[in-house]
């Protein structure tokens, strides 16, 4: 989809132009068009500085904008793991010594994660209907693709217990929860509001 972008926006252009050039003759119409352009080009400005520097989960705000858009994207629609270094510096900001990773590059070996982006020590343990006590940080591709395929394989459709409260903190592509019950950092005052 991302190549036939370039071809949209060549067509677009060229459409504009030709337009602009019909309308030559009728000056109103063509100040319109020129302004509805000047718009349109503003407004996709705004909304790529807004999504910095997450860009790859920018989702159209007729969508729900990209604070909801993992409702709607997942894989790499919206996650390739590209905001695991800006985890890492959140986590240490926080005082985080123990999270729990359940992302595309954490599930399988968390020492990586542990010594390519420096997050505090992996557990690999994540129980959807079993909060795990401390700091837990769930992607989207995992939440929303690879978990209720894998649950409906096995027959299994249980809500998992991240869906049953507000994340933290919301990282790109990454929603951070803390549970409390765990030394694995202080407690931020967590609120758990319901479905989302």
């Amino acid at each position: 989809m991302f190549p036939l972008v370039a071809f949209v926006i060549i067509g677009t252009a060229v459409a504009a132009t030709l337009a602009i050039r019909k309308a030559a003759a009728r000056q109103g119409v063509a100040n319109l068009i020129r302004a509805e352009a000047i718009v349109a080009i503003g407004w996709a400005a705004l909304a790529a500085i807004a999504v910095w520097p997450n860009g790859i989960c920018y989702t159209n705000e007729a969508w729900g904008g990209t604070p909801t858009g993992y409702l709607y994207l997942s894989d790499s629609n919206y996650d390739w793991g590209q905001d695991l270094r800006l985890l890492a510096k959140r986590l240490n900001e926080l005082g985080v010594k123990e999270v729990t990773v359940y992302t595309l590059d954490g599930v399988k070996r968390p020492e990586y994660l542990e010594q390519w982006y420096h997050l505090p020590p992996v557990n690999k343990t994540v129980d959807p209907l079993v909060p795990t006590p401390g700091w837990t940080v769930i992607g989207v591709t995992f939440d929303k693709s690879i978990l209720p395929w894998d649950r409906k394989l096995k027959g299994d459709m249980s809500i998992p217990w991240w869906d049953k409260m507000e994340p933290r903190e919301r990282l790109g592509g990454l929603r951070l929860y803390y549970v409390p019950g765990s030394a694995g950092g202080g407690d931020p005052g967590i609120s758990t509001k319901g479905n989302r």
